[in-house]
């Protein structure tokens, strides 16, 4: 959702993404509109663990298929995974969604 520019340190919002709703409270994406828009498959994102927090914004966590693998193997339910993108060793990324 966010383009990462390494000159600055500063990330911003992907354009497709800035018309999300947003809580008028506390800033915070509106989950729903997000499912809606969906996720930039194609993109390459540099996740160095198993588990990476995506964003400020949204409480939502990315994880490598390696985990969603074991997830699967121990039989752990209630969580769908939304393709991401891929680690720059192509990997599959997924939102780790409840």
């Amino acid at each position: 959702m966010h383009a990462y520019d390494r000159k600055t340190g500063q990330e911003t919002l992907l354009e497709r993404f800035q018309a999300l709703r947003r809580c008028e409270l506390c800033d915070k994406i509106d989950e729903g509109h997000l499912r809606e828009i969906g996720f930039d498959e194609d993109r390459t994102l540099p996740v160095g663990t198993d588990f990476w927090g995506y964003a400020n914004d949204t409480p939502k966590m990315i994880v490598r298929q390696r985990v969603k693998d074991v997830f699967h193997e121990h039989e752990i339910e209630g969580v769908e995974y939304i393709p991401c993108g891929k680690t720059r060793k192509a990997e599959n990324l997924y939102v780790l969604w409840k």
